[in-house]
């Protein structure tokens, strides 16, 4: 039986997602200029939330595309904040998360023609509140480091995080609260990829649980073989790395895909889907009034 907590935004007035705009505007007590807006880069989309304080006021999201310049990414910004019934005199400052170094700089760019400041962009020279035992700290991935720094304030540690993406990474936070190291393997969306493109009769399918395990027809058996594959490799992760560790870890699984590996999971793992969010306000926290 499968065993997982799923946490929500906090402060999110889900009654509000089905309300227009305007009404939404209406009803709200924020000032102008009050805004943080974040930014998730990642290989396959760029997630943009808006936050007023710890409240989450909307989430966007748009393809990560390395051509598109900062005056097109610019426009973007701007349409995303007016889709959700707000604008640019709304925001007060930014925090970037990125793996993609080309959109890094194009989302930069456009943060200062909207608003003339940079934001606050995650590199190892910030002030984790966490120590790196990697061989190489500056390499390892932001979001990692982003997601480490959110469990580790939320969570009891040791910790486990797994975050699905484009790829599939497991984070180990020690009992001491250091990032100790990771793995990394194929996502669940490059693995249905591989399997559409590498063999002559396996068609491209969704990422759908199938109503039971075995499956009795194609498309059902290739999605019983990458869901519950998925969550099998975690649930093992899990139980080699306690092994390895001496002791039991909270286990958080978070990122785009984590909402439907999650219920397959027969080990523990807590659904914090905001999980990188938080990461990012708390870095804010600690770094707003350093020089950028």
């Amino acid at each position: 039986m499968s065993k997982f907590i799923m946490i929500r935004p906090t402060g999110l007035n889900l009654d509000l997602l089905w309300t227009p705009f305007s009404a939404v505007r209406e009803c709200g007590t924020r000032r102008k200029n009050d805004m943080l807006l974040l930014f998730d880069v990642g290989n396959t989309h760029v997630t943009i939330g808006g936050y007023d304080g710890d409240t989450l006021l909307f989430t966007g999201r748009v393809a990560s595309d390395r051509h598109k310049t900062e005056d097109e990414f610019a426009m973007i910004i701007e349409s995303v904040l007016h889709m959700h019934g707000y604008s640019v005199d709304d925001v007060e400052d930014g925090a970037i998360s990125s793996v993609v170094p080309v959109i890094t700089q194009a989302l930069d760019r456009a943060f200062q023609l909207l608003w003339h400041k940079r934001m606050v962009a995650v590199t190892t020279s910030l002030d984790l509140g966490l120590t790196i035992l990697t061989d190489a700290p500056e390499l390892l991935g932001k979001d990692l480091i982003v997601d480490a720094v959110a469990a580790k304030a939320k969570y009891p540690c040791p910790i486990l995080v797994f975050d699905l993406g484009t790829a599939t990474t497991c984070s180990v936070i020690d009992a001491e609260g250091n990032y100790r190291g990771g793995m990394i393997a194929p996502g669940l969306g490059i693995s249905i990829d591989a399997l559409g493109s590498r063999t002559a009769q396996l068609p491209y399918i969704s990422l759908d649980a199938p109503a039971q395990l075995v499956g009795t027809n194609t498309k059902n058996c290739m999605r019983s073989g990458v869901m519950y594959g998925h969550a099998g490799m975690i649930d093992g992760f899990i139980d080699r790395i306690e092994e390895e560790m001496g002791r039991p870890c909270t286990s958080i699984i978070t990122g785009g895909l984590a909402s439907k590996i999650a219920p397959l999971c027969r080990r523990k793992v807590i659904l914090d889907e905001t999980l990188l969010f938080d990461g990012l306000r708390e870095l804010y926290r600690r770094n707003k009034d350093k020089p950028r």
